[in-house]
């Protein structure tokens, strides 16, 4: 990436900040313009991973696995506050995962993306926030477990 010098330092311009980007992900890279979408989250499931069966437009049926993780954020003076987030899992290999270690109070470490959607209309109306962990997501166990290590996509 080119950077030209400003007048207080180092500034990237314009041409810079819209050319191509490249992120190296563990071992792997991206080229190209896009928009990032990513969401980390390091907390303890709150309950068992839920497993769930569905069958797609195709006729195919197959598992996902619903998290609940609670996540601890210092607020301050010794206090802490705890977010809950539900996360959905459909990476095959990361459900498969979490049929075997998905237990209640398990430390993961958690990548995924965002999806927005919007729900009712007019004063009922509110946007909502989903989380998923599909191809290219990440769950990495933390706590000790038995011959578990982490698992990438």
């Amino acid at each position: 990436m080119r950077i030209s010098k400003g007048k207080r330092g180092f500034k990237p311009t314009p041409e810079t900040i819209f050319q191509s980007l490249t992120l190296a992900h563990d071992g792997r890279s991206f080229q190209g313009n896009f928009d990032m979408n990513r969401f980390t989250l390091l907390g303890n499931l709150g309950s068992d991973a839920a497993i769930h069966s569905k069958t797609n437009a195709n006729g195919e049926d197959y598992e996902f696995a619903m998290l609940n993780l609670a996540v601890t954020t210092p607020e301050g003076q010794g206090k802490t506050r705890t977010d809950w987030f539900s996360i959905a899992v459909f990476q095959p290999h990361l459900v498969d995962l979490m049929k075997k270690y998905g237990t209640k109070g398990k430390k993961l470490l958690v990548e995924g993306e965002m999806v927005r959607s919007t729900e009712g209309e007019g004063e009922d109306r509110r946007d909502i926030t989903k989380f998923r962990i599909g191809y290219g997501g990440i769950i990495q166990l933390l706590s000790p477990s038995n011959n578990a290590s982490s698992s990438e996509a």
